[in-house]
């Protein structure tokens, strides 16, 4: 379970980057 988590963060990171990357360009 535990490797499932560390696996989901830079799932969860790269997701928020691309939100940052839209805005960025919406800019």
């Amino acid at each position: 379970m535990r490797d499932q988590d560390e696996h989901n963060y830079p799932d969860v990171v790269d997701f928020a980057h691309q939100i940052i990357n839209m805005q960025s360009e919406i800019e």
